[in-house]
């Protein structure tokens, strides 16, 4: 399944790669799956943008979305799921959690 192409969507997921893709697919604004043939099976990956924070309603259906997508992918493949999450943990203190306190 990695014929589709949707024009203009990579306004917000940018992937570089020296290496020979298989196909890939332009899922939304937000998702690109690429799949890589490997010696021993395939790779797919999917680049991910999710919405900022607060932007509930687009989060739910990105995530949605990214399910979907996962639920297709063959079971016998690799899978990798990189990206930008836009997680913020603001002034919160988190365990294990380091970065920029607010």
């Amino acid at each position: 399944m990695c014929s589709s192409w949707y024009n203009n969507y990579l306004n917000n997921v940018h992937v570089v790669t020296t290496e020979k893709k298989h196909c890939y697919v332009f899922v939304n604004e937000r998702i690109l799956q690429l799949r890589y043939k490997l010696q021993r099976g395939y790779l797919t990956l999917l680049a991910v943008n999710a919405p900022e924070e607060g932007k509930t309603e687009q989060t739910e259906e990105f995530y949605e979305t990214l399910q979907d997508q996962i639920d297709k992918i063959n079971k016998n493949d690799y899978i990798v799921v990189a990206g930008d999450y836009n997680a913020r943990v603001r002034n919160i203190p988190i365990d294990g959690i380091f970065g920029y306190k607010w």
